[in-house]
């Protein structure tokens, strides 16, 4: 297998649906959406912004990952295990781990001069591909595992923070290095100690 290409968890690539397709009918037709469920959902005024996708996992019929999963199949796009094949880390540090987060994408890997994008929802990817087509050039849409992609994003978004404010100030004014390297000054010991003798009546310890 080409670990730069994206992989269907079902085996081979089905080809999509031509015209429009809709997410509900497809789930039906899987037998993965119950008739009465699909009627009623049909049927249901969306709350705000609330996709279908959001009414989906709200209402406990489907779980995020295997919504991700069905996505790729319906679309007939790759599925991506960030457990075995991790993104290019630098392809992140281009778009921004906090830019990452907010578009609800993940800059995966290069495939033939074409970058990866990772998405767990197809309108995420659509709602921002001119951006992000100006940043990395040629796209591929891939989907992937919500929490997989939060997880990874945010263990780099937290290690940046943590790299930027240990390096706000130089080496000698930070506390950066006190976990490697043992830090007192030899000639307060004995002050200490002669300090806390004499705090106690009498010369005893205090506990």
């Amino acid at each position: 297998m080409d670990f730069n290409t994206p992989y269907s968890p079902t085996g081979a690539l089905q080809a999509p649906r031509t015209g429009h397709w809709d997410f509900l009918e497809f789930l039906t037709e899987a037998n993965l959406l119950p008739p009465a469920a699909y009627l009623q959902l049909q049927n249901r005024d969306m709350d705000g912004n609330s996709s279908e996708s959001d009414t989906l996992i709200s209402l406990g019929l489907i779980d995020a990952t295997r919504l991700a999963q069905l996505q790729a199949e319906r679309l007939g796009k790759g599925y991506i295990d960030l457990t075995y094949f991790p993104p290019n880390p630098d392809l992140l540090k281009i778009l921004g781990p906090a830019n990452a987060l907010q578009m609800g994408v993940l800059p995966w890997r290069l495939s033939a001069d074409v970058t990866v994008i990772l998405t767990d929802r197809p309108e995420h990817f659509d709602e921002n591909q001119y951006y992000l087509r100006q940043i990395f050039g040629p796209l591929r849409r891939a989907f992937t595992c919500p929490d997989q992609m939060r997880s990874y994003i945010t263990t780099t978004e937290d290690a940046a923070l943590i790299h930027r404010a240990e390096h706000r100030v130089a080496a000698r004014e930070s506390c950066r290095d006190l976990n490697s390297k043992p830090y007192m000054l030899p000639w307060r010991v004995p002050s200490l100690l002669l300090l806390h003798f004499w705090s106690s009546p009498f010369g005893e310890p205090s506990l």
